[in-house]
C-alpha cells in the first residue's frame, strides 16, 4: 500500500477511535510482548542464517504452487524454498509432523510424483487424550472438521500415506532411519516440538535433513530451536520461518 497523508490520517483516526476498547488494548499488549520476546530470542540465537544463494537450497526451478493464505499454512516463499530443497537434495522419502489441512503433502505430491510421503496428525476426537497436554491456543489446529482436506479426493491422495495418532506415543519403528527429510510442523507447544524433534532425529537417514516451521513465529518453537542450536548446526532461511538441519 502506498503511504499518503490521507491514509496515514485514516489510520491514526482508527487507532485513536479504538484505543479505549479493552479488546484492542489486549491485542496490542499481546502483539508487543510477542514481538519483544521474538526479537530477544533472535538476538541471542546461535542459529545462523543460510543465504538464499546457498546451492543447497537449489532456488531457481519452476514449480506448481498451491498457496492458500490461511493461519497455520506455509507462505508462498516457504512453499518455493521447500520444493527447491526437496529437489536439490534428491529427497525420495518425506515424513511430516502436522498434516493440518494437507497443503504441504498435496504440494509435494503434485510436484514430485515419485516422492514417498507420510504425514501424521492428531484426530480431533483425541485432543483431550494426549500424553502431553495441548495448550488452548493449539487446540484450534486439531479441532478441524477433517484432516488433510486439501488432498482428499484428488489424484495426489494415492501418493500420500496418512497417519493418525498422538505424536508423543506414535509407533515410529517402521520408519526409523528411512527418511530423507522430516518436516516438524505439528503442535507448537515447547514439549511437543521437543518430542517431535527427538523422533525426527531417529527417522532421518545418515545424510537426511530436518526442517522446522514457525521459527521466530512462536516463542516456544524459537526457544527450543535456539537451545538445540547450541548442540547442532542449524540454519535459518531469511524471509521464512524455516530452520534446517543437514546431517552428513
Amino acid at each position: 500500500m502506498k503511504i499518503t497523508r490521507n491514509n496515514v490520517w485514516k489510520g491514526l483516526r482508527a487507532l485513536i477511535g479504538n484505543a479505549w476498547r479493552p479488546s484492542f488494548l489486549k491485542a496490542l499488549t499481546v502483539h508487543v510482548l510477542e514481538y519483544s520476546a521474538t526479537a530477544n530470542l533472535r538476538r541471542r540465537s546461535p542459529v545462523a542464517s543460510l543465504p538464499l544463494t546457498d546451492p543447497r537450497l537449489g532456488l531457481g526451478t519452476p514449480f506448481t504452487l498451491t498457496y492458500e493464505a490461511k493461519k497455520g499454512n506455509t507462505s508462498l516463499l516457504e512453499e518455493y524454498v521447500l520444493l527447491s530443497l526437496i529437489r536439490s537434495c534428491g529427497v525420495q522419502s518425506f515424513f511430516e509432523f502436522g498434516t493440518y489441512l494437507g497443503q504441504t503433502s498435496y504440494l509435494l505430491a503434485k510436484n514430485f510424483p515419485l516422492l514417498r510421503i507420510h504425514t501424521l496428525d492428531l484426530p480431533a476426537s483425541e485432543v483431550d487424550k494426549t500424553s502431553i497436554p495441548i495448550s488452548a491456543g493449539e487446540r484450534r489446529y486439531v479441532e478441524k472438521p477433517v484432516i488433510g482436506a486439501k488432498f482428499l479426493g484428488t489424484p495426489e491422495q494415492e501418493r500420500i500415506t496418512q497417519l493418525t495418532g498422538d505424536s508423543a506415543t506414535f509407533d515410529y519403528s517402521p520408519f526409523e532411519q528411512s527418511m530423507d527429510c522430516v518436516f516438524v510442523d505439528g503442535c507448537h507447544d515447547y514439549d511437543y516440538v521437543k518430542n517431535d524433534t527427538l523422533h525426527a532425529r531417529r527417522l532421518i537417514k545418515e545424510k537426511g535433513m530436518i526442517l522446522w516451521h514457525d521459527y521466530l513465529t512462536y516463542e516456544s518453537v524459537s526457544r527450543f530451536l535456539n537451545e538445540l542450536g547450541r548442540e547442532l548446526p542449524l540454519y535459518h532461511v531469511p524471509g521464512t520461518s524455516f530452520v534446517i538441519f543437514l546431517r552428513g
